[in-house]
């Protein structure tokens, strides 16, 4: 599989992530504006979430691939948010075998 080669870039010879980079990050090392990507991905996604914006695990899928990451990466904000008790929902990461019976996002605040 192509992202265990470059989990960011997968076999690409350039860097596909460039959509949210600044001006001031041009000179910055590649690896820093990646962090930056997910740093920007994650905080969508859980303004997203607090707002009752995604209601299913293919909402949550579509941010991913609107900010070319991979649904892995929401994990954290999933867990994060599922912990404070601002959703509640029976997955971790979203799942594309359920894209025709996504799982709910329930709001608990």
């Amino acid at each position: 599989m192509v992202w265990r080669k470059d989990e960011f870039s997968g076999e690409a010879d350039f860097p596909i992530d460039r959509e949210n980079i600044r001006p001031e990050q041009m000179l910055l090392p590649m690896a820093e504006v990646q962090a930056s990507k997910i740093t920007a991905f994650e905080n969508e996604l859980e303004g997203l979430l607090r707002a009752g914006r995604l209601l299913t695990e293919v909402d949550v899928m579509r941010v991913c691939f609107e900010y070319g990451v991979k649904r892995h990466h929401a994990r954290p904000v999933l867990a994060k948010l599922k912990s404070e008790r601002v959703i509640d929902m029976e997955f971790q990461i979203p799942d594309v075998q359920r894209l025709r019976s996504p799982r709910p996002i329930h709001m608990r605040k």
